[in-house]
């Protein structure tokens, strides 16, 4: 299971939000990332690092960009209505999009912001499969 992937990357590999949701749906569907994509992603983690658009869920928007984006992303209509759709659940599922206002709410000592990265795969799930 995909949150089973998720939890081993952010829990036992250390890694952050963005690149464990991302990683994990990397994984689980062949999606092919390269070596410098991966690279790219750990800088959303934490909002960016200022506690900005949350991790996960930026994560969970590159991994939709990879699977359906033909190469534009002005013209790849189906990525960005599914980008734009699991942006709004993933907004009504936590209040906000913000890392700053959902970290409080969600984050705990022993696995850091594990529930949050944990929704967001299951939000996203319906986008990928």
């Amino acid at each position: 299971m995909i949150k089973d992937i998720a939890y081993d990357y952010y829990i036992n590999k250390d890694k952050n939000c963005s690149e464990a949701v991302f990683l994990a749906y990397n994984d689980y569907y062949n999606l092919g990332a390269t070596k410098e994509a991966i690279k790219c992603i750990g800088v959303f983690g934490g909002g960016l690092g200022c506690e900005s658009i949350c991790g996960a869920l930026s994560g969970g928007a590159a991994a939709i960009g990879l699977k359906y984006s033909n190469g534009h992303a002005h013209s790849s209509y189906d990525m960005m209505e599914k980008v734009k759709s699991f942006t709004g659940e993933f907004q009504e599922a936590f209040a906000s999009d913000l890392c700053e206002k959902i970290k409080p709410v969600y984050k705990q000592e022993d696995i850091r912001c594990w529930k949050t990265v944990e929704k967001a795969c299951e939000l996203l799930e319906k986008y990928m499969a």
